[in-house]
């Protein structure tokens, strides 16, 4: 259980980290331009995969202990699909 929430806290402080960086004004990254909530949106929905997803969850235990704590190479891929979504669907209706 530990092990589990170890992996949590730190996907959380990973993406705050993030998110940080990524709104301020001139950073060139993917949330430059949205509001606050559009950005904590969009980056809590990523996250969210991370940590609630017990088949992404499970897949990314299994490779840490099998690669020495490497992530895993297509970790990233739902996450990334379920952010973009919900960034279009920010799109659609804040008109972004």
């Amino acid at each position: 259980m530990d092990t589990i929430i170890h992996y949590i806290v730190q996907m959380m402080e990973e993406a705050q980290l993030y998110y940080i960086e990524s709104i301020k004004e001139g950073s060139k990254l993917k949330y430059e331009g949205m509001t606050e909530n559009e950005a904590l949106g969009s980056v809590l929905s990523h996250e969210a995969v991370h940590c609630t997803d017990i088949n992404e969850i499970d897949a990314d235990l299994k490779y840490e202990s099998k690669h020495g704590r490497h992530p895993r190479p297509n970790r990233e891929d739902k996450t990334k699909e379920i952010e973009d979504k919900i960034k279009e669907e920010l799109k659609r209706l804040c008109g972004m």
